[in-house]
């Protein structure tokens, strides 16, 4: 019989599925909507999530346009990946004995994503508003929160750091038997 956690996980198990094939869905239509803004400005304006600011940068400069959709897609891919990881998380924690290496390690991994995806937000970021000092009317970039990212992935890899320590009193605990 299952218990309340293990109905609790397998839920999360489903909504990270969502989650991951959404932040793919959403990868893929940036990818397809940078490349259709080379060839036809006019249908890659009408995707799914796409921002009026990519041709704006694009009317200023291909350099600019190629830059800034490589940091908004990096970040999107991160959160795929992000999810992907959480959906392996999920399928080797073990609630008999869930202080393993492998999952502290997979935390660790996953916070290092989350810093990633706040730096390159804030890069991308700071990029715009140091763009928008000598040109005007540039569009921002609309990350969801860097400084949100960044304390998540401080979070988590507090989280992570505890899951190890817990690897290491077992440890010690099964040799003073």
């Amino acid at each position: 019989m299952k218990t309340n956690t293990q109905h609790i996980l397998t839920v999360m198990k489903i909504i990270a599925w969502l989650a991951f094939v959404g932040f793919s869905i959403q990868c893929g239509a940036q990818v397809i909507a940078f490349i259709l803004g080379f060839t036809n400005s006019e249908l890659a304006q009408n995707m799914y999530s796409v921002d009026k600011n990519w041709f704006l940068w694009k009317e200023h400069s291909n350099w600019i346009y190629i830059f800034m959709m490589s940091v908004i897609i990096a970040i999107s891919a991160f959160k795929a990946n992000i999810w992907f990881m959480i959906i392996d998380l999920l399928s080797k924690l073990k609630l008999e004995n869930p202080f393993t290496l492998e999952v502290a390690k997979k935390l660790e991994s996953i916070s290092y994503q989350f810093l990633v995806i706040s730096i390159a937000g804030t890069v991308g970021s700071s990029y715009i508003k140091g763009l928008e000092k000598y040109q005007q009317d540039i569009g921002a970039l609309h990350v969801d929160d860097e400084s949100a990212f960044f304390f998540v992935a401080g979070i988590i890899y507090i989280i992570s750091q505890i899951f190890k320590r817990g690897v290491e009193i077992q440890k010690e605990n099964e040799l003073t038997v």
